[in-house]
């Protein structure tokens, strides 16, 4: 059998402030449909109480994807709970597969993605030894390059660099022709190159969420 309902389920609309009836008691639901079940543990059902609620993973054809129905929380207050039993068809396990391959696909990309921006964002970062270009500021002209050697925070809280336009240096082996500048004004000379391994999409995220539609 499917889910087989061994209480009444209500549905409150909180919009329209009505009740309506969704299953009643004996009814039978989600005939072909139910994929596995299982128990979550430690589902929290008050503020500080704790409980295990038996599920059926059930495919919902309006959503084209899996999800949790649960059949009953394991307390003294909720003695009767609905049963269930696998009973998924052929094309509802096809479906499942497709959908899990989908899934698959987005992880990885959501994964592409978020490595090529931390990547960015270590390739932009202002560090001692980087040669870098001012792009913003008026102390300092724009398009001016040099080595960061110095980094540090002012008075008002600001991270400062210090770059040495060019190796001329002092009689005390220190840098002679520097500027000093705000290094949320710099940018890297180089620009940022997305590794190879990462340069080919794995899926086009919007189009594989649609298939599923």
């Amino acid at each position: 059998m499917p889910i087989f309902h061994k209480t009444e389920k209500k549905h409150y609309d909180w919009k329209n402030n009505e009740t309506t009836t969704v299953y009643r008691e004996g009814e039978t639901s989600h005939v072909g449909k139910v994929i596995r079940i299982g128990v979550d543990h430690s589902v929290k059902i008050m503020s500080d109480v704790w409980a295990d609620e038996s599920y059926a993973l059930v495919w919902d054809d309006e959503l084209q994807e899996p999800r949790k129905y649960s059949l009953g929380i394991h307390d003294s207050i909720c003695p009767i709970h609905d049963t269930a039993e696998v009973d998924a068809t052929p094309d509802i396990l096809a479906k499942l597969e497709a959908h899990e391959d989908r899934q698959e696909l987005i992880r990885q990309e959501r994964e592409r993605i978020r490595e090529i921006g931390e990547l960015r964002f270590a390739h932009n970062r202002v560090e001692r030894g980087k040669r870098m270009k001012v792009v913003r500021g008026r102390k300092v002209p724009k398009g001016t390059t040099g080595v960061v050697f110095w980094l540090g925070v002012d008075n008002w809280g600001n991270t400062k660099a210090g770059i040495a336009l060019s190796d001329e240096r002092d009689s005390r082996e220190r840098y002679s022709d520097v500027a000093w500048v705000n290094a949320g004004y710099l940018v890297p000379c180089d620009e940022f190159q997305v590794p190879d391994y990462l340069s080919t999409p794995v899926c086009d995220l919007e189009e594989t969420k649609n298939k599923a539609a």
